[in-house]
């Protein structure tokens, strides 16, 4: 590049007014500047027994569950998150399966009176746990492809939906969200809020797994 003129391998020249570089995405990254801070919320496996930050708990590995929750993160739900990727359909898609996902949680909060709800870490892990097993076998991972599909250190992939978006929609749409995937407390009860108002903790007594 001299100046305003790009010149080519084979020494032609070509005078422009801009020049957009891109060599890819950081598909990774889509977390970073997003500061939330929970205090200790270790009670149902929710998470560390350490104030947890958002940005650091999702890394270079962004971890969730069906993109939709992380746990220790009480209340706070997303769409299009980790793993909802995908290299077949479109994403409206997946958005549309999670805040049909969402708004299910939501009326059950509403229904069971729950002051917050979250995720747990055992629910999260398995779900990870398969959701690599199956993404190692595809193309993106076996198939020698370098992409910014695959994590930065080759290990997994933080962006990618393995399966057909039907079985997205019937995990998150009809057979979930699962009992025993998400743990809440109840409203009526004389605990904090959530695992995140400053300086609390809930007792393993108050938390309740929805049905």
């Amino acid at each position: 590049v001299r100046g305003s003129v790009i010149v080519a391998e084979d020494g032609s020249q070509a005078e422009v007014d801009v020049i957009i570089y891109a060599t890819g995405f950081d598909l990774t990254a889509t977390h970073h500047g997003i500061d939330i801070i929970v205090a200790p919320a270790a009670a149902a496996g929710l998470g560390s027994a350490a104030p947890l930050s958002f940005s650091k708990v999702m890394g270079d590995k962004p971890r969730a569950f069906y993109g939709l929750a992380v746990a220790g993160f009480p209340n706070l739900f997303m769409t299009n998150g980790p793993n909802t990727g995908l290299g077949h359909n479109s994403m409206i898609y997946m958005a549309e399966c999670g805040v049909n996902c969402i708004m299910k949680l939501l009326r059950r909060m509403s229904r069971q009176r729950l002051k917050w709800l979250a995720v747990t870490a055992a629910a999260q892990e398995r779900f990870n746990e398969e959701l690599q097993a199956r993404l190692r076998s595809s193309v993106w991972l076996s198939g020698g492809c370098g992409s910014w599909y695959v994590n930065k250190d080759g290990e997994g992939s933080s962006v990618l939906w393995p399966g057909l978006c039907l079985e997205y929609w019937w995990r998150t749409c009809v057979a979930g969200p699962r009992a025993g995937d998400w743990a809440g407390a109840k409203m009526d009860k004389a605990v904090p809020a959530a695992p995140g108002a400053a300086g609390a903790a809930v007792a393993a007594a108050d938390v309740k797994m929805i049905v």
